[in-house]
């Protein structure tokens, strides 16, 4: 058998007559580079997912806690007779809403949003026939280009805002 093909077979050697440890070192001395740059093009996609995950909780959050400040407000108003802004029911959604989420976040926006939360835009408790009406608003910043337009089809490519609104009715307690 000739010495060449020993040397392909021999299990501590690989063809050429390297043996396994030094093709290792050599192997490994060329993936240094390779490393860094995989490195370097998968970061940005994992912070987006990082913030995806974040702003999808947010707006689960959210989406709880709206309507829970709408009904509370309708609810106070059906008991009371009080509505508008000012009263008693429209104090009691501003509250929920500034007790349980953030509301001075704000990144500018061309749409006029100016901060997630505005009591006074945000919060509406009125009189309709027969019915007690509130309706909250919020507005979810979203971290990253793009995110609105993914976690609400009617948005924007570049909005920096994911609006949540909720509407309670209750019936007129004193007719």
């Amino acid at each position: 058998m000739s010495k060449q093909k020993m040397l392909r077979f021999h299990p501590t050697t690989i063809s050429g007559g390297l043996s396994r440890a030094d093709f290792v070192i050599m192997r490994l001395k060329c993936q240094k580079g390779i490393t860094t740059l995989e490195l370097l093009i998968i970061t940005p996609f994992a912070i987006y997912i990082l913030l995806a995950l974040l702003t999808v909780s947010m707006v689960f959050v959210v989406k709880n806690i709206v309507p829970a400040a709408a009904r509370e407000a309708a609810r106070h108003a059906a008991a009371t007779g009080e509505y508008g802004n000012g009263s008693g029911s429209w104090r009691k959604g501003v509250d929920t809403i500034t007790m349980s989420l953030p509301t001075e976040w704000s990144v500018g926006s061309d749409s006029g949003i100016n901060k997630s939360f505005d009591a006074v835009t945000d919060v509406d408790v009125e009189l309709v026939p027969g019915y007690y009406t509130a309706r909250v608003s919020y507005h979810v910043v979203t971290p990253a280009p793009g995110m609105a337009k993914l976690l609400n089809p009617e948005a924007g490519w570049m909005d920096k805002y994911i609006t949540i609104s909720a509407r309670a009715y209750f019936p007129n307690e004193e007719v």
